[in-house]
């Protein structure tokens, strides 16, 4: 996660639950793999003093401090288990600030670096902050999950929210230039940039590589680079300098096809990214680290390419067409194939859709076909738009227009008639068999009446019996939805918050067709297992359905729901299940949705399991493998 140089041409790394790394300039490596003083292990921040002095903030809310290369880390203060300190930020010379879980802390230190006494700062409530950095009007600015805060002689004299207009309340990162513009990152709402009191919002439909911003810094050439969990990208300083003029922000982004891997970035800390001494810049990623050279980025076209559409087929035949395509009443199974020729960067083409009535596109990463089972009736347009990753979209879409018509037998005039003819001659029939019924009950109420008893017997016992998933052991979706209804009436009496997690095993459909059903049923146990394993009191893992799991966590927040999620995921790559040889990674991984509702929020908590669900889906559409979370409430 944290990463800074040493001051000496030497670097600090902070590996997640691994302890810390030093690199001196001439390569040499030294090993903390626990954090003794501090009982830890999971560095989560760094600030590096400049007398040399390395501060250490880890997960579990212990803040240390490592006065040179050759001495243990000795412990300076923590706080309560499991709040994570996310940033350390110095006030002057003997002053810090520490954010840790929900609070803000300022840390008074003697001279000997021993800690003199500690304020919580009241104004920031209880913020979870991510990031602070001076302010250039004055005090500091506070960046988290309430968007961006400055504060001034412990008052709070600016602040841009959701009420302000940022695109979300999740803000991970924020640069302030020169002259006063503010770029604040977030997490899943992109970047904002804010100029004069006014704020525009940049994501991917306008143009930036990745709607995940968690760090910003500036190159000596006057570009910004963020990191995200697609990857890395550049903003080149013209077009920095035209923010705020138009409504898109050229990005260009780097992957793995450009030497990133593993392609996505951690974040949600203060120094998950570092400019060092020669001019590089470091990332953190989810494993390892990254390395970039200003000087060696390369600017992709900003030429957008032309979307075309290639073929139409109807139940596997294909169909003639220039502009409009004339279905047969009863066509079904319509597949569309579409294109973009791209001389300079043909991986990196992207593309989105709509049809009309639809005001928002979907896009469909470097997929160039769609396939729809059933067509509606009437006249369509479906439009196709493409870009080169990190470029503009196409000005001018590709068109299909669509004429479905009605068969006879579909009209609503045809519907109604049959109807009517049908409740008539149900009427009829219901006289009769009411008359039949009453002879017949005269004679079978007597063992219908038992019958119904020892029903209703089995059934009470089937119940009792029916809470575990027969094939891996753990609760079924029958009592996930029971405690999710249970975790709904708790919520009535005592305002606690509730996270839910869904996890969907990627591709497993190769995972069976290259090994069989039974492989695939060994694997699920296997992976059911894990997760167990990790699961503790107070948490409920149940299979969903397939190849899906859920986890309830009654009485968690977010920060809990996310490194339960990051064990979840670990303990399955830890299982080293070899995967299909056609699937995308070489083991078998899971993609991860997150959902939670906070402590006295009134939204309905049956609606987590859908929130989590689309979290779920944008992880396996960004790349699988991975965790998102939902930014609703």
């Amino acid at each position: 996660m944290p990463v800074t140089d040493d001051g000496k041409g030497g670097m600090w790394f902070g590996l997640i639950c691994d302890g810390l790394r030093h690199v001196d300039r001439d390569g040499r490596m030294r090993k903390w793999p626990t954090l003794e003083a501090v009982n830890d292990s999971c560095p989560w921040s760094f600030h590096k003093a400049d007398d040399g002095a390395l501060y250490v903030g880890t997960s579990n809310g212990h803040l240390g401090i490592i006065r040179n290369v050759d001495d243990r880390i000795r412990k300076l203060s923590s706080w309560q288990s499991n709040a994570i300190i996310r940033a350390i930020y110095p006030v002057d010379e003997n002053t810090l600030w520490v954010a840790v879980g929900t609070q803000t802390v300022r840390v008074h230190l003697n001279a000997d670096k021993t800690v003199l006494s500690e304020h919580d700062e009241l104004a920031l409530g209880d913020m979870r902050v991510n990031w602070i950095t001076a302010a250039a009007a004055g005090g500091h600015w506070f960046v988290g999950d309430q968007g961006a805060k400055r504060l001034q002689n412990g008052k709070l004299v600016e602040r841009w929210g959701i009420a302000e207009g940022l695109s979300s309340r999740f803000a991970r990162t924020l640069l302030e230039e020169k002259d006063g513009r503010l770029w604040i990152g977030t997490y899943g709402g992109g970047l904002n940039m804010v100029r004069n009191g006014r704020i525009t919002h940049y994501g991917e439909n306008s143009g930036l590589f990745a709607d995940v911003v968690s760090c910003i810094i500036e190159d000596n050439a006057g570009r910004l680079w963020l990191s995200g969990n697609r990857g890395i990208s550049m903003i080149s300083r013209e077009m920095r300098a035209s923010a705020g003029l138009s409504d898109t922000l050229t990005s260009v982004g780097f992957a793995a096809e450009d030497g990133l891997m593993p392609a996505e970035t951690n974040g949600g800390s203060q120094s998950a990214c570092h400019e060092d001494q020669a001019g590089r810049i470091w990332f953190a990623l989810i494993s390892g680290f990254a390395i970039v050279d200003p000087e060696r980025a390369i600017t992709s076209s900003s030429v957008a390419p032309t979307p075309i559409i290639e073929r139409v087929r109807v139940a596997g035949q294909a169909l003639n067409f220039v502009n409009t395509l004339h279905l047969e009443p009863n066509a079904r199974n319509l597949e569309i194939h579409y294109s973009a020729p791209s001389l300079s960067s043909p991986d990196k083409t992207r593309f989105r859709f709509r049809w009309s009535g639809d005001k928002a596109w979907t896009e469909t990463g470097t997929q160039r076909s769609l396939y729809y089972p059933l067509i509606p009736w009437g006249e369509l347009q479906l439009q196709i738009s493409a870009r080169v990753d990190g470029g503009p979209w196409s000005a001018q879409p590709a068109v299909l227009n669509i004429i479905h018509p009605l068969a006879w037998h579909q009209r609503p005039s045809i519907w109604l008639a049959l109807a009517l003819a049908g409740i008539a001659l149900s009427l009829a029939a219901r006289r009769g068999f009411d008359w039949y019924m009453r002879r017949r009950a005269e004679r079978v109420a007597r063992p219908i009446r038992e019958h119904a008893d020892q029903l209703a017997r089995d059934n009470q016992r089937l119940s009792a019996q029916a809470l575990r998933d027969g094939l891996t052991g753990v609760a079924n979706r029958r009592q996930f939805n029971e405690a999710l209804e249970a975790a709904a009436r708790l919520r009535e009496r005592s305002p606690v918050p509730v996270s839910v997690l869904l996890i969907d095993v990627d591709e497993f459909k190769r995972y069976n067709d290259h090994f069989g059903h039974v492989a695939g049923d060994n694997c699920l146990r296997a992976i059911a297992h894990a997760m167990q394993s990790v699961a503790v009191a107070r948490q409920l893992l149940a299979r969903y359905g397939g190849e899906e799991f859920v986890v309830l966590m009654a009485n968690a927040d977010a920060d809990a729901a996310f490194a339960l999620a990051q064990q979840l995921r670990q303990c399955i790559f830890e299982l080293q299940l070899a995967h299909a040889p056609n699937a995308k990674n070489r083991l078998v991984t899971v993609s991860i949705g997150i959902a939670t509702q906070k402590a006295g929020s009134a939204a309905d908590t049956t609606q987590l399991v859908a929130h989590a669900d689309a979290a779920m889906y944008r992880a396996k559409r960004d790349g699988r493998d991975r965790i998102e979370v939902s930014a609703a409430d």
